[in-house]
Parts: structure tokens; sequence; C-alpha cells
């Protein structure tokens, strides 16, 4: 006779060390998502055009258009767009020296007056790493003037 008793039930054996593996890769991906989730400084606003705005051309390192990046370029901008109508949501680019760093109109000038295949630089403050740098919202456009894509910069 021996002194074990013997495994009935669901977490027994094989069966239970499979189970657990499985809750514990569960519990370790949701937990790492929501790291992530929480560690993203661009996704914490919905888009508000008014406040957008009225941060253009300031560079106030924690400016609230850094919490709304990610609103834009997922939720606000659409590739084909025209450029006036991204112009009409965002308003013009940033000018020169904003941010401490680049210009507004990447190619073109700070007016929003681009040839076509230009983009459109718009600073977000400094939010992401330790702070100390600059983001930007960078808009592209095609040969056509249409958006072709938008994206976060970080320096």
């Amino acid at each position: 006779m021996t002194d074990e008793a013997p495994s009935i039930g669901l977490f027994s054996g094989k069966r239970s060390r499979w189970v657990l593996g499985v809750l514990f890769a569960a519990l370790v991906l949701t937990y790492g998502y929501a790291l992530l989730e929480q560690a993203n400084p661009f996704n914490d606003r919905p888009f508000d055009g008014e406040t957008w705005r009225m941060y253009a051309g300031s560079d106030v390192p924690d400016s609230p258009r850094g919490k709304m990046a990610e609103a834009v370029t997922s939720d606000v901008l659409r590739p084909g767009m025209a450029r006036d109508e991204v112009l009409a949501l965002l308003g013009p680019p940033d000018p020169t020296g904003v941010g401490g760093f680049g210009e507004g109109a990447v190619s073109g000038d700070a007016s929003g007056t681009l040839p076509a295949g230009g983009t459109l630089r718009y600073y977000l403050g400094m939010w992401s790493g330790n702070r100390t740098h600059p983001d930007w919202l960078e808009v592209y456009f095609d040969d056509e003037g249409h958006l072709a894509r938008a994206e976060i910069i970080s320096f």
C-alpha cells in the first residue's frame, strides 16, 4: 500500500500542471498588455480639435496634444484625406523652432502651403522616454496631396 491519495478531478497530475500553466500565461499576458497601455503617454485622451488648435505654436512640455496623438492617428485622420481636410482638423503646422527641433512644415512653409507630397509637423510636447526630448506628429501626403500616413515621432 502507498500513503498517496488517489488523484481525482480537474486539477490532478499532468492536467493540473497544464491548466495552471495556461492560467499563468494568460495572467502574464494580461498584465503585460496593461503595463504597455499604461506606459503609452499618447493615448490618454480623445481628440478635441479646439484644445489641439489652442496649443498651436506652444512649446509647453506637457501639451495636451501629446495625450491626444493616438486618437489623431487612429480615429481622426484617414488615409486619402485631402490636405485641406487635415488642416481644417489640426490647423496649420507649428512654426519653426517650436519644441526646440525642426520646423513645422517639413517640406513647404509653416502656413501649411505645401507642394504635393509634403509633410506637416505638429509639436506634441515632451511625453516619451524620460521627458527630455520633444515628440512630434508628422503627417505625410502623397504626390496627389492626399494623406498617406501619420505617425508619432520621438527624438
